[in-house]
């Protein structure tokens, strides 16, 4: 649950050990890496990453149910 305080890591920890963890984990780190490094993507790797993203949310949801 997203609270304010919370930092990325804080996310991550808490999926440590569950099934997504590897992808969210990942994409945590892009996110940080683009972001707070000032990284710009191609437009090819932003779909790329909006697509597996999208499955990612799908899983969480289902395992989550």
């Amino acid at each position: 649950q997203w609270k304010r305080n919370k930092t990325n890591g804080d996310y991550v920890f808490e999926t440590f050990g569950k099934q997504f963890y590897p992808q969210f984990n990942n994409y945590t780190l892009l996110f940080e890496y683009t972001w707070y490094g000032e990284r710009a993507i191609e437009e090819h790797q932003f779909q790329f990453v909006r697509q597996s993203f999208t499955n990612l949310i799908d899983t969480i949801n289902r395992t989550s149910n």
